[in-house]
């Protein structure tokens, strides 16, 4: 009997020291994944974040490659004619260029003006552009 009691104690003394060891108690288990969902919410806030960054810059490399396309135009297959112009490239962007002519630069033999184009990222041109480029244009005149 004695034999069983020393017994029953050895693995009461496991059983107390086992419990304790088990594990994580519910409280901790909760901190835990509190801790985790708040990390990943912050994680991808800034995933989020870089991508709307990323298709920002995008679209502002778009809109400078448009209008210097228009600026390189002028003067070339768009004649230099003080006015204004609009269209849209075929992603979907609106431009217009106005030209306005500089008489101290211009002469019989060649044109002057100013030029500045204007891309917006939506079809609707409202609001300001997305970008705007300003520039001096001169052709020689070409005399038959």
């Amino acid at each position: 009997m004695n034999e069983e009691r020393t017994t029953q104690r050895s693995l009461d003394a496991f059983r107390t020291v086992d419990r304790r060891d088990a594990g994580f108690s519910l409280i901790e288990t909760l901190v835990a994944f509190a801790i985790l969902s708040v990390s990943l919410t912050v994680l991808f806030a800034g995933v989020t974040r870089a991508i709307v960054g990323s298709q920002y810059a995008q679209h502002k490399r778009l809109a400078l490659r448009i209008a210097q396309n228009q600026i390189e135009e002028i003067g070339i297959t768009v004649p230099i004619q003080p006015g204004e112009r609009k269209g849209r490239s075929e992603n979907g962007f609106a431009w217009a260029h106005r030209m306005q002519a500089i008489p101290q630069l211009s002469s019989p033999a060649s044109l002057s003006a100013w030029v500045e184009v204007s891309v917006w990222t939506s079809e609707l041109a409202v609001g300001p552009p997305a970008i705007t480029l300003l520039t001096a244009k001169r052709v020689q005149v070409l005399r038959q």
